[in-house]
């Protein structure tokens, strides 16, 4: 058996094995685009990152060989692409033109001056909301498609909702560079794998339903 149809194998016979897979060769992508360009200060934010669309290709290929596989209708694909070209599309215009001072109070914890502390909350409360809102959008998009357990709703919701800080744990825990901040959570790509496989959760439960 070739490599190409041994990874094939591996990946229809245990979606959620291969999801979880998948998902830390999407944050190595993006750790190693950071790297390549450098490190130092905030030069990351400035520029598009390749490692996003390349990835989303890759996590599209992913959901098309389930589809093939499960199967999972067609459809579902370019349901998945939309959200996320609307999410790479949002994630690149926040990086490149939202910084100060309201990306660093969200991504440091630092809030800005006293007077505008009420403003600084409510928009923390806002990001937080339609942080969770926008995965949310994406699961009811999922049941238009196929039906997976409602826990799914609560498992997934929680890895997507608390990827910042299960992100920032990771690199208080790891020997990892840079400050303990969320704003490191993102560059050091340790909260990504919860992204993606909090994405990816009712595709793989519903392929390995329909595989079994």
């Amino acid at each position: 058996m070739t490599l190409p149809r041994t990874a094939v194998a591996l990946l229809t016979r245990s979606p959620l094995l291969g999801l979880v897979g998948l998902s830390f060769l999407l944050a190595f992508l993006w750790r190693i685009e950071i790297e390549w360009r450098g490190w130092q200060s905030l030069g990351w934010i400035t520029y598009f990152h390749l490692a996003v669309p390349v990835g989303g290709a890759i996590f599209l290929g992913w959901v098309a060989l389930l589809s093939e596989h499960a199967p999972l209708p067609r459809r579902l694909i370019l349901w998945v692409a939309t959200w996320g070209g609307i999410s790479i599309f949002t994630l690149e215009v926040l990086l490149k033109t939202w910084f100060d001072p309201w990306r660093m109070m969200l991504f440091t914890g630092s809030l800005p001056e006293p007077s505008r502390e009420g403003l600084a909350v409510l928009i923390l409360g806002l990001f937080w909301f339609f942080w969770a809102a926008h995965l949310l959008i994406l699961y009811i998009g999922y049941r238009k498609f196929f039906a997976f357990p409602k826990r799914i709703w609560l498992i997934g919701g929680g890895l997507w909702t608390f990827s910042w800080a299960l992100g920032l744990l990771l690199i208080t825990l790891l020997p990892e560079r840079g400050s303990h901040d969320l704003i490191h959570a993102l560059k050091t790509g340790w909260m990504i794998p919860f992204c993606v496989v909090a994405v990816g959760l009712p595709i793989a439960v519903s392929a390995n339903h329909r595989a079994s």
